[in-house]
């Protein structure tokens, strides 16, 4: 895979993390009660999207850099939208829902990183895995 390849895959994946985690902070208050127990869409969100988002990272630049940087983008948005601003903004609340949001995806964000081989053998042009 050329660099320019790679570098766009990158660059793509990490856009599509930012994207939904600002999505997922802004559905972290809503919460859904199938059978009268309660269920944080916004979690559900963040875990689906974090590892869908580590995986296809994974994948497509056979290395752990971009599940890493996507973890990272996650994780600075939703912190950032978590934090109330002077104004009294605050996207991401305190309260259970919320504070679930970010641990359930901080550890969703994890989980590629985690599993993603030591050492990935990258793709070359010819579809042949080569050592790292």
């Amino acid at each position: 895979m050329g660099r320019a390849l790679l570098a766009t895959t990158v660059a793509a994946i990490c856009v599509l993390a930012f994207v939904l985690a600002v999505i997922g902070s802004f559905l972290s208050p809503a919460v859904w009660h199938p059978l009268s127990v309660p269920f944080p869409v916004g979690s559900a969100v963040a875990v689906v999207s974090n590892i869908a988002i580590g995986v296809l990272g994974v994948r497509g630049a056979g290395s752990r850099l971009a599940p890493t940087l996507t973890a990272l983008i996650w994780l600075g948005v939703a912190l950032l939208l978590g934090s109330q601003r002077a104004e009294g903004d605050l996207i991401v609340p305190g309260t259970w829902p919320g504070v679930v949001y970010l641990f359930a995806g901080t550890a969703a964000a994890a989980v590629p990183i985690a599993m993603a081989p030591r050492g990935a053998a990258r793709r070359t042009s010819t579809g042949r895995a080569s050592p790292a």
